[in-house]
């Protein structure tokens, strides 16, 4: 099996701690055999200063000196994560464009004018109030679809994961027309589908869930990638090996990763 991470944080990302270096010995520890550093880029709250600045010249720099030091065992690949791109969409392919990333993550972490989904009470909102969150960011997430510069769409689901840590039951298949627009505009621009495995960790789900995958596959839905989400080196590769045989089993002919900006199908089993 060909274990590909492409999702990880390194201490680059306001909310990381390790250096790239300590994400590579781990991954060649645990078996992986591809990593994508994926560092935070929200450019909403890096813009209006609610996160620290990305070191961006100083975090490439790094990546690449880990991808030399480490090529004759791992494959590392120079990318990021591209938080609420929508929201600033000609900023954000100015970033893209000017640091030439090998990998381009989009994600919602946050609605327009709204705090990150991780600090809202989950237990304390009415059912709709949590359905029109969820709502609300897959629209979003349809606007990333859309955007040129994104190469996979990352953890789609992600309010979905604190309603059910707040023991709050959510059926996603109540927003199936809504995914199937997501599915539609993706396989289009060719964008592959990410199933981000931190949440199992925490919740016993992935983002998004199984069945959503399923919808995806019905969809006529080919291109999924790999992601730990890890913010620590001790995370990478999480359970990843458990998702490839289950997404092999629904009929998905192989793995996705990206590099230098163009997909490489690669075995499942």
């Amino acid at each position: 099996m060909y274990l590909c991470d492409n999702h990880t944080h390194t201490k680059f990302s306001f909310d990381g701690s390790d250096a790239p270096e300590a994400l590579c010995e781990a991954a060649i520890r645990n078996g992986v055999k591809e990593i994508s550093i994926t560092d935070h880029y929200d450019i909403d709250g890096i813009t209006e200063g609610i996160y620290t600045p990305y070191r961006a010249e100083e975090a490439k720099a790094a990546i690449l000196a880990a991808r030399e030091k480490y090529a004759d065992r791992l494959q590392v690949n120079y990318g990021i994560e591209l938080g609420q791109a929508n929201h600033m969409p000609a900023e954000s392919a100015a970033f893209i464009k000017e640091h030439g990333f090998d990998y381009v993550l989009g994600s919602i972490h946050n609605l327009r004018g709204v705090p990150d989904f991780c600090y809202m009470k989950y237990e304390d909102m009415s059912d709709r109030l949590i359905e029109l969150l969820i709502e609300r960011s897959l629209d979003e997430i349809l606007e990333i679809a859309r955007l040129d510069y994104i190469t996979t769409l990352a953890h789609i689901t992600y309010p979905h994961r604190y309603a059910t840590l707040a023991k709050r039951d959510v059926d996603l298949m109540r927003f199936t027309d809504r995914f199937r627009a997501i599915f539609r505009a993706m396989i289009e621009r060719g964008i592959s589908l990410e199933i981000n495995t931190s949440t199992l960790r925490t919740a016993g789900i992935t983002m998004p869930t199984y069945p959503v995958f399923r919808l995806y596959r019905e969809c006529g839905g080919e291109l999924v990638s790999f992601g730990s989400d890890s913010h620590k080196s001790e995370y990478i590769g999480y359970r990843i090996d458990e998702a490839q045989k289950v997404l092999a089993d629904m009929g998905f002919p192989y793995q996705t990763v990206i590099r230098e900006g163009k997909p490489y199908p690669l075995p499942l089993k």
